[in-house]
């Protein structure tokens, strides 16, 4: 594969402006495992960090939860490598047009050791977090939206939360 370079401010805003273009209103199939959705959050607690607008890869749903990785909480280089690695164990289903298939107990291991494990975030579905419309990405837009720069987190600089929660995970 090729390597692929993240995309700057303006290159993202121009790409999230034509996801936003299939925009849906959100039902149950569209918190199916392996969907990649991109929506507007509204955290219960706000004095913890958080991301307004995740991009997250569906691993798990209950009728009050989603269990995702939230792609945003990763750096770039790592994200990529994370892409790519979802992309080969999943070559056959991508090109038959199926759900990606990467669970949670595949994937935690494998975060915690490379010190991303917080990228797993639990999402409260109920009293409108979860904004009622979003963009849901088929898996072969995974590397085009990896590359986006569309993170929007409260009360700090990505990379210095980066850097945080890498610490964290290694504990």
């Amino acid at each position: 594969m090729a390597r692929v370079k993240q995309l700057d401010r303006q290159q993202s805003a121009a790409q999230i402006r034509k996801f936003l273009k299939s925009l849906v209103k959100f039902d149950n199939s569209s918190f199916t495992p392996g969907n990649l959705l991109i929506y507007r959050y509204n955290a219960k607690d706000k004095t913890k960090i958080w991301d307004k607008r995740p991009m997250v890869l569906v691993l798990a749903v209950s009728r009050r939860h989603l269990l995702g990785l939230n792609f945003h909480w990763i750096p770039f280089s790592m994200r990529m490598w994370l892409v790519r690695y979802i992309i080969k164990h999943n070559k056959k289903r991508i090109r038959n047009g199926e759900k990606i298939e990467f669970g949670y107990r595949k994937i935690k291991p494998l975060l915690k050791k490379m010190g991303y494990a917080p990228c797993i975030r639990l999402y409260i579905r109920t009293h409108r977090r979860i904004s009622p419309n979003g963009v849901v990405l088929p898996p072969e837009r995974l590397i085009e939206a990896a590359q986006l720069r569309m993170e929007m987190f409260t009360g700090v600089p990505e990379a210095e939360l980066w850097k945080m929660k890498s610490k964290k995970s290694k504990k």
